[in-house]
């Protein structure tokens, strides 16, 4: 998706072409400077910020043509720890059916039928603390519809390091060279619970790691230069989150 607020932190990371991007945004870690280490900032964090469904043929999935007016989609974010246990977050944000679909062939050049929806407010998840939460987060995306309550189970895994330090004259822990840097990683994985109910459309999950790119590119050809944020895909949904300050 083309963004025009995209945080200047990140600009600075494409720019320099740090990779994983997210080192520098939230470590500070910058090669280029002679920067390998640095503590967490975690005046940052990831945001939900746009939605698309992908066909407009899943229009009569997604709530039976909308007899029952506005969506509320719930994104569950799905994290495991060091020690295999898992947790999860959720957010929950309603939308016009209007602003996903439209007719088609009304549209020149937009065959598929669907819209991006920016949310207008984009919903904090939690900052990317590496050690953490390792290297992977599992998102959940739903079209919720009231029911029967339901339990389901969802596995995962997610790679470690420790590339971590206790900085005695910063009196906090510091992350050590750029993703794994050059410590020995492990692999956990674990199985999560979660509720949900048996009326709720699932629209799919699809998997975001920390070393993808929050920015692809900057088209500067535009008035005010826009960049194209990384997504992620479901099957049935393209999700943006993307790394911006909180505070």
């Amino acid at each position: 998706v083309l963004a025009e607020l995209i945080d200047p932190r990140v600009v600075t990371a494409y720019q320099k072409k740090i990779s994983p991007q997210r080192d520098f945004i939230y470590y500070g870690i910058d090669p280029n400077q002679g920067i390998n280490s640095g503590p967490l900032n975690s005046g940052y964090a990831e945001f939900i910020t746009s939605i698309q469904v992908n066909e407009y043929n899943s229009k009569s999935y997604i709530k039976d043509d909308f007899t029952d007016g506005m969506l509320e989609f719930h994104v569950t974010i799905f994290f495991l720890g060091r020690d295999g246990a898992g947790g999860s977050i959720l957010k929950v944000f309603p939308c016009d059916p209007t602003k996903l679909f439209y007719d088609s062939s009304r549209v020149i050049g937009h065959p598929n039928g669907t819209s991006i929806y920016i949310l207008p407010n984009p919903i904090p998840i939690t900052d990317w603390n590496m050690q953490k939460y390792g290297s992977t987060w599992k998102v959940l995306v739903a079209e919720y519809d009231p029911g029967t309550e339901i339990t389901q189970t969802s596995s995962m895994s997610s790679t470690f390091s420790s590339n971590f330090n206790f900085d005695v004259s910063l009196g906090e822990t510091v992350k050590v060279g750029l993703k794994f840097g050059t410590s020995e990683v492990t692999v956990e994985s674990g199985t999560i619970t979660y509720k949900t109910t048996g009326s709720t459309d699932n629209l799919g999950e699809a998997l975001l790691d920390y070393s993808a790119p929050v920015l692809l590119r900057i088209d500067s050809s535009w008035r005010t230069p826009m960049g194209q944020i990384y997504s992620i895909n479901t099957g049935t949904v393209t999700l943006d989150i993307e790394t911006r300050k909180r505070y």
